[in-house]
């Protein structure tokens, strides 16, 4: 077919759709791509001008007819296999593209049974290798299969894509959020466990106040919310990620204190800490560098055979490196980090092959987790080093060098007392979050009206700014369920009132997320959970 183009002109296009449809034969969507020149005659199957275009890929392509007899191959799948077209055309897909295990070097399954045999999609394969000639080692492979279906529904052949992982190049951004995915999934269940840990002891201290009037648990069970909180705090900030540039002076033990409570909830493990105080502060992308410890932390928990008698230790201290020392780092004052376990250690051959992207002994997982503590360490102008003995553990030490920039003066706490008087419009779609922050108003002798979502909002602040009495202050819930938001509904009473004075509230909490809202012209943030002398704070901020 042909398509008209800005000028007016047409030029041949090959089109390619495939339609998907309900069992009630209704079209639910389609599928498929334009690429210039013309369709390939009819009878020449997959041969054609529009095949060529696979040699624009940089992953190696193969098909083979439903004899599994190979019917083209693109330039890298040439490349790679080391073999002209006339060596394969017509030739088995087994015996062309022969796969080894990457370790050991045993025959693997062939492509053509591993593709036709999955019962789900094509799976990403990355532990197997590519046999060549006998003189020449096996070359390591990530690669993917699968059948190619017939218009009536029959299998026409089989598609094999691979690709060398030296040449799989991802940013250091993408690294970093594809390696976050896959270890939450390894984290949630500790996290559980801790949570569960924690909701004891608040239960516990409940229970004992509401059943025998005992409150003298009440304050652990306040300090046990509290730490519920951090711990939340932390894993958002893991899930999220921190934005590129966004950098802060923080202490390098509170930074190892921190990856701990996170990647090591719930471990038998014993985590031993030997961090200097006083080592300096380095300049480093919070989330970031959380993720780097938590990685190695993970990593050592699940090398130790026996974890219920494995030792973690994690330590900080300065180091002064000469030139040469530990290159590419230039001489200077550092912070060096260390990791070490007591585990299975790691066998020479595969390490050196452990920061290379992709390269996993695992059974799952993506293999991108000490590629991508490699990437982050180089970012912020360190270097990391690894030390490994079979039968004995493994001990990752990471430069990062000192910042002469001040940490960031902690914020006076102002004494939690009943602030004075003022009328507030609080909204939150949670009917037991509503009653009990009416409770804690009212104790801090502050009127008050609820509102469940951002409509109501707006017209009890439409009715009292009619009669000239405004609200002094608006807290608004960031999330409504099935209604206007915190967010939308600023926008709106900005509309009604430009003076408006509004704090957001969320169980988001982090950083960057408040200085957004500020921006947008919010007066505060109040994270959840909050204690009543944490709502009076925030209020006596903004109200005086």
């Amino acid at each position: 077919t042909s398509v008209l183009t800005a000028d007016n002109s047409t030029i041949p296009v090959t089109l390619r759709v495939e339609a998907r449809q309900s069992r009630q034969g209704e079209l639910q969507r389609a599928i498929g791509y334009v690429t210039p020149g013309a369709a390939a005659a009819p009878g020449d199957g997959l041969a054609g001008k529009s095949l060529k275009l696979l040699d624009a890929l940089q992953e190696g392509v193969i098909t083979a007819d439903v004899h599994g007899r190979i019917t083209h191959l693109n330039t890298v799948a040439l490349r790679l296999l080391d073999r002209s077209r006339d060596q394969t055309l017509g030739e088995p897909l087994g015996e062309v593209f022969s796969l080894v295990t990457a370790n050991e070097g045993r025959a693997a399954d062939d492509a053509v049974d591993l593709a036709l045999g999955a019962e789900e999609g094509p799976q990403l394969i990355a532990d197997h290798a590519l046999r060549r000639d006998p003189d020449r080692p096996a070359l390591p492979i990530v690669w993917s299969a699968r059948h190619l279906a017939a218009p009536e529904g029959s299998s026409a052949g089989i598609v094999v894509v691979f690709r060398d992982p030296q040449e799989m190049t991802l940013t250091p951004e993408e690294l970093i959020r594809t390696n976050r995915f896959d270890s939450l999934g390894v984290l949630a269940g500790a996290i559980a466990h801790d949570f569960n840990n924690i909701l004891t002891t608040v239960l516990g201290g409940i229970s004992q106040a509401k059943e025998n009037r005992d409150y003298g648990n009440l304050g652990d069970a306040e300090e046990a919310c509290l730490a519920a909180k951090a711990l939340t705090r932390q894993l958002l900030s893991f899930a999220k990620g921190t934005p590129a540039g966004t950098r802060q002076v923080v202490k390098p033990a509170e930074l190892l204190r921190d990856a701990v409570r996170i990647a090591a909830a719930g471990s038998p493990v014993r985590v031993e800490l030997a961090l200097d105080e006083e080592c300096g502060a380095v300049e480093v992308t919070r989330g970031q560098m959380l993720q780097v410890f938590q990685n190695l932390i993970v990593n050592a928990i699940q090398a130790m055979p026996d974890p219920s008698a494995g030792r973690l230790e994690l330590g900080c201290a300065a180091q002064t490196l000469a030139a040469d020392e530990m290159p590419p780092l230039v001489a200077g004052d550092y912070v060096r980090f260390t990791v070490s376990d007591n585990g299975a250690g790691i066998p020479p051959d595969t390490l050196a092959k452990i920061f290379e992207p992709f390269f996993t002994t695992k059974k799952t997982g993506t293999g991108l987790g000490l590629a991508t503590v490699l990437s982050i360490v180089r970012k912020h102008g360190g270097q990391l080093s690894v030390e490994s003995k079979v039968g004995t553990g493994t001990t990752f030490t990471a430069f990062i060098p000192v910042t002469d920039r001040p940490l960031q003066a902690a914020a006076r706490r102002a004494a939690a007392l009943r602030f004075g008087t003022g009328r507030v419009l609080f909204m939150d779609d949670d009917p037991k979050i509503s009653e009990i922050t009416g409770n804690m108003l009212k104790n801090l002798d502050y009127a008050y009206d609820l509102a469940k979502n951002g409509e109501e909002a707006l017209a009890l602040y439409r009715k009292y700014l009619n009669v000239n009495r405004p609200y002094d202050v608006v807290i608004m819930d960031l999330t409504i369920v099935g209604g206007m938001g915190g967010e939308a509904c600023f926008h709106e009473l900005k509309k009604l009132d430009p003076d408006v004075r509004a704090i957001i509230s969320s169980g988001y909490d982090n950083d960057e997320m408040v200085e957004r809202f500020l921006a947008m012209g919010f007066s505060g943030y109040l994270t959840k959970p909050y204690r009543v002398g944490d709502l009076g704070r925030v209020l006596k901020t903004i109200l005086g």
